[in-house]
C-alpha cells in the first residue's frame, strides 16, 4: 500500500488572503499589451504609408504620362507625315531674290521638308475684288509669290500658305492702311481669295491655313466672335476644296492666353466654342501654337492657366470631348525667346529669356516629345528660321528705328547674315535622325525609301505601295517598340539586319509585323515574300511603349501585399484583443471563486514581494500510484 500523503512544509496558499495576492492575467500583463500596441502601431503605419505612397505613385504617374500615348494607334487614327518638322519663313518680306534662293538651299540640306509662309491677301488683291495686279510694279501681284513657291516646290519642301491680312478694299470704314487686321464685311470676298489662291497654285500649296490667331483683338481688328470665325472657316474650306481638292485646310492656330474678352479670348474657350459653333467637318487640320515661355520642354504640368509645351494636351481632350479624334493637330509656331547679353530693347512678353545653347537644347527636346509621345500631332513649324531686317530694325524697317529695339527676332535660328545660331545645327542634326514615330502615315510618305519593284497604286480611292518580287525592298526608318501594317499579301520583314519571317497581311485590318522591340530608332525593311503574287501596303503605324512602363503596376503590386498584410495584422489583433478580454474576464471570475486557480506565474503581491504561488497540493488521502 502506498505511504499516505504528506503536505508540503511550506505555508498552504489561505495563508496569504486573497487581497494581497496579484490577480493579473499573463494575457494582460503590461508587455503583452505594450507588444500588441506596438504590433497594431507598425500595422497601421504601414497601411497608411502604402495608401499614401501608392497614391502619390498613382498621382505621379497620372502626372508623368498624360497625353502619352501608348501602344499601335487604332486604324482610324489621324494620319501624320512621316518627316514632320517645318520652319516659318517670311520670303514674302525679301526685296533680294537671291536671299530667297540662300535660304531655300539651307532649308533643303537641312532636311526641312515643311515650310510656313504668309500669303498677304492685301499684297495679291489691293484694289479690287478680283484684280490681282501689282500697280506699283505694272505686273501680275502673283509674280513675286510664283518665285517663292517655284522655289520651294523645286526643293521638295511643301508649302502650308497663312491667308490673312485683309485689303483696305473688304473693309470700309473700319481701319486704314492697305494691309488690315480682322475679316472682310462680307465673308464671300475671302473665300473667293482662298478660291483663286488654291486654283492659281493647284498641286503646288500642301495646305492652307485660314487666319490667324482670331482669338486677339490685334488679329481680328475689333471684338472676338467666335460665330463670324467658323462661318469664314466653312465657306473658306468649300472655296479651297473647289481649286484644289487635295489641298489641306488647316483651322487658325490661337495665341495661347488668358486675356479676357471682349478684345481677347482663351484659345481653350475658343477651340470650344468652334466645335459648339458646327467646325467639326470644316478643316482637315487644327492648329495650335506652342511657346514655351521660358519652361524646358517636359515641363509636365497642365492646367488652363499654364503655358508650356505641353498646352497641347488640354486642346486635343476637347477634340476628344467633340469626338474628333481623326483629326490631326499642327503646331504651326513652336518657338524660344533667346535675347542677346546685355539686351538693352524691350523686355520680352514671351517668358524667361534663354540663352542660345539653351534654345537649341529646349527646341530639340520639345520637337521630340511631340513627335514622340503625340501620335495626334502631326507637323511641327518652329518660329522662326530667319528675320530678313537688320538687327535692331524689325518693326520699324524700312523706316528710321524711333523707339525701343522688338525682342521678337530673336526666335530666328539662323541669323541676319544667314550664319547659323546653336538652335539650327541642333534641329538639322535632329532632323537627319528622324524615323516614323509613333502614329499612322500613308505606305506612299516620301519617308518610305521604295526601291525597284515598289509603285504606287490606287484602288478606288486609296493609294497604296504595291510591290512585286521577293528583290524589291521598301525601307522605312521606325522609331517605337511594335509595328503594324494596313494591307495585302504576304510580306517578309527584317529588323535591323535580323529576319523576322513572314507575315501574311489581313485585307482591310491592322495586322503586327514585329513587337517587344527596344524603344529606340529601328530599320525596318519589308518584302514581297511570294515570288508570285504582289503585296499592296496601305498604312504603317507604329507603336510605342513607354521605358519602365511597369514601375507602375509593379509598385501598385507591392503595395497592395503590404496594404493587405497590414491588414492582416490588424484583424488578427482585433481577433486576439477580443480573446484577451475574454481570458482575463474568466481569470478573474475563477480567482474570485477560487485563490488557489492563481498560478506560480502570477505577478507577486505588493506586500510580498518574493513570493511565488504553488498549485494547491491534492486532496487529502490520496497517494501515490500503486506499483
Amino acid at each position: 500500500m502506498s505511504a499516505p500523503f504528506t503536505p508540503p512544509s511550506q505555508p498552504v496558499p489561505d495563508a496569504v488572503p486573497p487581497t494581497a495576492r496579484s490577480a493579473v492575467s499573463p494575457l494582460s500583463r503590461p508587455g503583452f499589451v505594450v507588444s500588441r500596441a506596438l504590433r497594431v502601431c507598425a500595422a497601421l503605419l504601414t497601411l497608411v504609408v502604402s495608401v499614401g505612397s501608392w497614391y502619390g505613385a498613382s498621382t505621379l504617374n497620372s502626372f508623368a504620362t498624360r497625353g502619352v500615348a501608348a501602344g499601335l494607334p487604332t486604324a482610324d487614327a489621324p494620319l501624320v507625315p512621316g518627316q514632320d518638322i517645318g520652319m516659318q519663313v517670311f520670303l514674302n518680306k525679301e526685296s533680294d531674290p537671291e536671299n530667297v534662293r540662300r535660304t531655300v538651299e539651307m532649308l533643303r540640306d537641312g532636311g526641312v521638308t515643311w515650310v510656313r509662309q504668309v500669303f498677304d491677301w492685301c499684297e495679291l488683291e489691293t484694289d479690287g475684288r478680283g484684280q490681282y495686279w501689282d500697280k506699283k510694279n505694272n505686273r501680275p501681284s502673283w509674280q513675286k509669290y510664283d518665285f517663292i513657291v517655284e522655289q520651294l516646290t523645286q526643293a521638295h519642301i511643301r508649302i502650308l500658305a497663312r491667308l490673312d491680312n485683309a485689303p483696305a478694299w473688304s473693309r470700309p470704314g473700319k481701319g486704314t492702311g492697305a494691309c488690315q487686321p480682322g475679316p472682310p464685311n462680307d465673308l464671300n470676298t475671302y473665300a473667293d481669295f482662298v478660291r483663286n489662291v488654291t486654283t492659281h497654285y493647284k498641286g503646288k500649296l500642301a495646305a492652307v491655313q485660314i487666319w490667324n490667331e482670331p482669338n486677339l483683338g490685334g488679329e481680328w481688328g475689333g471684338a472676338i466672335n467666335v460665330v463670324q470665325y467658323v462661318d469664314m472657316l466653312k465657306r473658306s474650306y468649300a472655296a479651297a476644296k473647289e481649286g484644289d481638292p487635295a489641298v489641306l485646310v488647316v483651322a487658325a492656330s490661337l495665341a495661347p492666353t488668358l486675356a479676357p474678352p471682349p478684345e481677347n479670348l482663351s484659345d481653350l474657350t475658343f477651340y470650344g466654342q468652334m466645335y459648339q459653333a458646327g467646325a467639326k467637318g470644316s478643316f482637315d487640320v487644327l492648329g495650335v501654337n506652342v511657346y514655351g515661355l521660358g519652361e524646358p520642354p517636359d515641363d509636365r504640368r497642365i492646367a488652363w492657366s499654364r503655358f508650356n509645351v505641353s498646352r497641347p494636351v488640354l486642346v486635343h481632350d476637347i477634340m476628344v470631348k467633340y469626338d474628333d479624334t481623326k483629326t490631326p493637330i499642327w503646331a504651326t509656331e513652336f518657338g524660344y525667346n533667346s535675347l542677346p547679353p546685355g539686351w538693352d530693347g524691350k523686355p520680352s512678353i514671351w517668358g524667361a529669356n534663354v540663352d542660345e545653347a539653351t534654345q537649341a537644347r529646349y527646341l530639340v527636346g520639345g520637337l521630340d516629345r511631340m513627335t514622340t509621345e503625340w501620335p495626334w500631332m502631326g507637323t511641327v513649324f518652329v518660329w522662326g528660321f530667319r528675320w530678313i531686317e537688320p538687327p535692331g530694325t524689325y518693326g520699324y524697317f524700312p523706316g528710321p528705328v524711333t523707339g525701343l529695339k522688338e525682342p521678337e527676332p530673336y526666335f530666328a535660328v539662323v541669323n541676319y547674315d544667314f550664319t547659323p545660331r546653336p538652335a539650327w545645327n541642333a534641329i538639322r542634326d535632329f532632323i537627319r535622325g528622324e524615323a516614323v514615330r509613333p502614329g499612322q502615315i500613308a505606305a506612299t510618305d516620301s519617308i518610305v525609301r521604295a526601291g525597284a519593284g515598289w509603285v504606287r497604286g490606287t484602288d478606288g480611292t486609296t493609294t497604296s505601295l504595291v510591290g512585286t518580287g521577293t528583290d524589291a525592298t521598301a525601307t522605312v526608318p521606325v522609331r517605337g517598340t511594335e509595328i503594324a501594317a494596313i494591307g495585302e499579301g504576304a510580306v517578309r520583314v527584317a529588323v535591323d539586319g535580323r529576319d523576322h519571317g513572314t507575315v501574311r497581311l489581313a485585307s482591310g485590318k491592322t495586322t503586327t509585323l514585329v513587337a517587344n522591340l527596344e524603344d529606340t530608332i529601328h530599320t525596318v525593311v519589308l518584302r514581297p515574300a511570294d515570288a508570285n503574287a504582289s503585296v499592296r501596303l496601305q498604312r504603317l503605324l507604329v507603336g510605342r511603349q513607354p521605358p519602365f512602363a511597369w514601375t507602375f503596376p509593379l509598385f501598385t503590386l507591392g503595395a497592395m501585399i503590404a496594404a493587405l498584410g497590414a491588414v492582416g495584422v490588424l484583424v488578427r489583433e482585433a481577433i486576439g484583443a477580443g480573446r484577451a478580454r475574454r481570458v482575463a474576464s474568466a481569470w478573474h471570475a475563477a480567482a474570485a471563486v477560487d485563490p488557489h486557480y492563481l498560478t506560480a506565474y502570477d505577478t507577486p503581491s505588493e506586500n510580498a514581494p518574493d513570493e511565488r504561488r504553488t498549485p494547491p497540493p491534492p486532496p487529502l488521502g490520496s497517494g501515490e500510484p500503486s506499483a
